[in-house]
């Protein structure tokens, strides 16, 4: 599996907002982290899915989630892959309060249920938070 480089520049579309969010690796590799939890974004749209239903009871709405995007990946590999830290990438259009409750609320959640308990480790770093800049004109 190769590593993959994540920053706030290479997830951010225009007029969205990335919040980032460190984690240790710990027994789920990010592929599978990922995997899930794009399974789950996009059952977001389904208002009768268990995704949908955890985003209602957490306060957040369709217009919050529309376009909602999340990439998880591991950061540029050193020698032990398991020290790796894993980073999760959520775009929303509704800012980072949205982004964090979104994966606390309800991605992490449903991703621990599938994956297991130990499939991430303990947050590593604070959320970092970037809005997209506008598109230049030319």
């Amino acid at each position: 599996m190769s590593a993959l480089s994540l920053s706030v520049e290479d997830v951010v579309p225009a007029s969205a907002t990335t919040t980032l969010l460190t984690f240790q690796r710990d027994a789920a590799p990010a592929s599978r982290l990922d995997a899930v939890a794009r399974e789950f974004v996009a059952d977001l749209a389904d208002g009768e899915s268990e995704a949908a239903a955890l985003a209602a009871a957490a306060g957040l709405g369709p217009a919050e989630l529309a376009g909602a995007r999340v990439e998880i990946a591991e950061t540029k590999q050193g020698l032990d892959p398991f020290v790796t830290p894993i980073v999760v990438g959520i775009t929303v259009s509704a800012g980072s309060k949205v982004a964090e409750t979104l994966w606390k609320e309800v991605l992490w959640p449903l991703i621990r249920r599938r994956l297991g308990k130990d499939a991430l480790g303990r947050a590593t770093a604070p959320p970092a938070t970037a809005a997209a800049a506008p598109p230049e004109e030319g």
